[in-house]
């Protein structure tokens, strides 16, 4: 025999293709299948970040592709700690711990034969909770020029930001305390018969940088 191979349906990624093959020499035909397209696999993610975060949530967004779906994993500490399959572009997470630091890795996926085809990159974002907002205990001359300033621990703090204002101006960041159990500072240089106040807030250190929570209640020193 000697066939000719015409194809009488294409193979698509949810039905295979048929193919009619004709013997030029006596005539025969015989049909055969041909297999399906493999699934084209979506692309990665893309914009992946966080837009909004609390001590106690964290809000996600990213770009948008048609026909998709995405799987997201959160992980704390490697540990996955949530799984869900959305079809928007942006997912929020509550009651989270406050300090604490989170990844959110997105797939996207398509369904094809009810089966989930996965794109071949997982993209992920890295980011913390707030901090708790911090308290200062107390500020309180310590000699002539010095006010010493004591706060309370928070939660998971990697350190703590100072600041202050003279008078009626503008806060100042005159302190960085890089260190979550250092609970104290002393200000030296201070003037005569001028009026400082203070405050402090604490943070959680991601990838060397710095994520805030609110600022302390403010203390004056005469």
């Amino acid at each position: 025999h000697q066939y000719e191979s015409v194809v009488a349906k294409a193979p698509t990624e949810t039905q295979k293709g048929l193919r009619t093959n004709t013997c030029t020499l006596c005539g025969k035909v015989y049909t055969e299948e041909i297999s399906m397209v493999a699934p084209a696999r979506p692309d990665k993610a893309s914009g992946l970040k966080m837009t909004k975060r609390t001590t106690k949530s964290l809000e996600f967004s990213w770009k948008r592709m048609p026909d998709v779906s995405y799987r997201l994993m959160l992980y704390e500490d490697g540990r996955v700690v949530s799984t869900k399959y959305v079809a928007r572009n942006t997912t929020t997470y509550a009651k989270l711990k406050p300090a604490t630091i989170y990844t959110l890795r997105v797939t996207p996926y398509r369904i094809v034969n009810n089966q989930k085809v996965y794109a071949k990159t997982t993209v992920a974002a890295k980011t913390a909770t707030a901090p708790e907002k911090a308290k200062l205990s107390m500020a309180k001359r310590n000699g002539r020029s010095r006010v010493r300033l004591e706060w309370k621990k928070v939660a998971g703090a990697s350190g703590y930001e100072i600041s202050m204002k003279t008078g009626k101006g503008n806060y100042k960041k005159i302190k960085t305390v890089g260190n979550g159990k250092t609970l104290s500072y002393t200000k030296t240089g201070l003037s005569k018969s001028k009026t400082y106040s203070f405050r402090i807030r604490a943070y959680t250190s991601v990838d060397e940088k710095k994520v805030f929570g609110d600022y302390s209640n403010v203390k004056k020193v005469k």
